[in-house]
């Protein structure tokens, strides 16, 4: 019988070990690179906003349960979690929940891919359900961010950060009576046409058997039948939730949330995520306008900037339905850069919706090198369509050591700078007699075959209804 009992304390003691071994050593990571400044789970306690802290060659932190770092969570019931990210867009953000309770997260549905190749932003939300046979105990949550493919819960990785959570996993209390709803909150309430808002109810009490149903402007949402609701903006709406006791058949509404909209000046995609060094923006010239200084080119140590917001200057009038000169100079705090490549694009929002359209509100895009003084001034000129909307609207400039291919995307590892200004379209002048052309001017008279060079005309008329031939020749005499 001794034996017995002894084994019997060995097995519950050997389980109580393996219940406990989650790995929290060897998980690599580092500050500085696509940290976690926030995590919560939305309509619960915990919402924890943290730093980065490195140890032991491994950027990871384990929050015991306090205020804002614990929650319980009802087996069955939806929930949107929220990771925050600062320093460097992450390309995969994954939490981790060990719902059987097996001290590991390797079990199907214990990993929540959050986002991969995640677009750059700041804060990347999922929604999951709570496993409906997982454990009815205290268990523990993962969340990791890397600037790279995120292989596991385990994974030693060279950059981003792992942190570490508990929650209690409850069964809940069959529902009775009527439902305690609250009022209906959200992550946002100034928000975009376009984007997708959280909504949750603040004083909600969660019990089983309960029913939900969302609604928009006073009419049910087709499918929207969570705890929790992820709607994409359409207008100035008004949300709330319609949850039903199935015990007792009675019902409450949660008081309704109206989310209001933006102006499309507000609503642009964020780029403040990139490198501190190497290629900024000099100076942005449009026409008469200009903004910065280019010099001095090269080991400038002002070049630091990732993102300047320049639209509360004088918005920049613009003429469309002509070409508009544009020029772009680039410096580096980089004494070495003759064989770097520069590029330029520059979108405006021709439609005034608020995004920047990569292909048909590229207004100009160019490249260049830092191997003479000069090179490094990408010029030419934009045109804006004739169809463009009138008054104030974006303007986005930017300039890299790579391609760009999106006025919302940064090139990956590799530095340049992003600068915003407000700009004023209005319609050209129809010309009328005979148009003045003043003189051509070149970006550069003294170049190598094959060097690409940008001409303008000094001083020519701006009107609407001009065309333009340019024409080439051997010698200065002309065709």
């Amino acid at each position: 019988m001794n034996k017995k009992l002894l084994l019997y304390f060995f097995v519950l003691f050997s389980f109580g070990l393996l219940k406990a071994q989650y790995c929290v050593t060897g998980l690599g990571g580092f500050c500085g690179s696509a940290e976690i400044s926030n995590f919560s789970i939305s309509g619960t306690s915990l919402n924890n906003s943290s730093g980065c802290n490195s140890s032991a060659g491994q950027a990871y932190t384990y929050y015991a349960p306090a205020a804002g770092t614990f929650t319980t969570l009802i087996l069955g019931q939806q929930y949107t979690l929220n990771v925050t990210v600062t320093n460097g867009a992450p390309t995969d953000v994954k939490v981790y929940i060990d719902f059987n309770g097996d001290g590991d997260w390797f079990d199907l549905g214990e990993e929540i891919v959050v986002c991969s190749n995640c677009p750059t932003q700041t804060t990347y939300s999922a929604n999951f359900t709570v496993n409906s046979s997982a454990v009815n105990d205290t268990t523990r949550i993962r969340v990791r961010t890397r600037q790279a493919t995120i292989a596991d819960a385990c994974e030693n990785m060279g950059s981003g950060e792992t942190e570490d959570y508990l929650v209690f996993l409850d069964p809940g209390t069959p529902c009775s009576g009527t439902p305690v709803v609250g009022t209906t909150q959200s992550n946002d309430t100034a928000v975009c046409i376009g984007q997708v808002v959280s909504f949750s109810m603040n004083g909600f009490v969660a019990a089983g058997n309960l029913t939900y149903q969302w609604q928009k402007n006073g009419s049910n949402i087709s499918g929207a039948t969570n705890s929790f609701l992820n709607d994409t903006i359409s207008g100035p709406d008004t949300y709330q939730c319609i949850v039903t006791c199935t015990n007792s058949g009675l019902q409450a509404t949660s008081t309704p949330l109206s989310v209001t909209v933006n102006p499309f000046l507000l609503c642009y995609c964020d780029v403040s995520n990139g490198t501190t060094f190497g290629t900024d923006i000099g100076n942005v010239s449009v026409g008469s306008f200009s903004n910065g200084s280019a010099t001095p080119q090269i080991g400038n140590f002002t070049a630091t900037k990732i993102y300047t917001n320049f639209t509360s200057l004088t918005p920049i009038q613009m003429l469309s339905g002509i070409p508009n000169s544009i020029s772009v100079s680039a410096i580096t705090d980089n004494t070495f850069v003759n064989f770097t490549n520069l590029f330029c694009n520059v979108y405006i929002d021709f439609n005034q919706d608020g995004i920047f359209d990569p292909v048909n509100e590229l207004a100009f895009t160019g490249t260049g090198n830092y191997n003479t003084p000069t090179a490094s001034i990408i010029s030419g000129n934009a045109i804006i369509p004739a169809s463009a909307l009138t008054g104030n609207t974006g303007m986005r400039v930017m300039m890299f050591e790579s391609s760009i291919s999106s006025g919302c995307t940064i090139p990956s590892f590799t530095s340049g700078e992003t600068e915003d200004y407000t700009v004023d379209i209005q319609p050209a002048v129809p010309c009328s007699g005979t148009p003045s052309i003043g003189a051509a001017l070149a970006s550069d008279t003294l170049v190598c075959p094959t060097t690409n060079v940008s001409l303008s005309l000094s001083s020519s008329t701006l009107a609407g209804g001009i065309t333009y031939q340019w024409q080439s020749a051997s010698n200065i005499a002309g065709p």
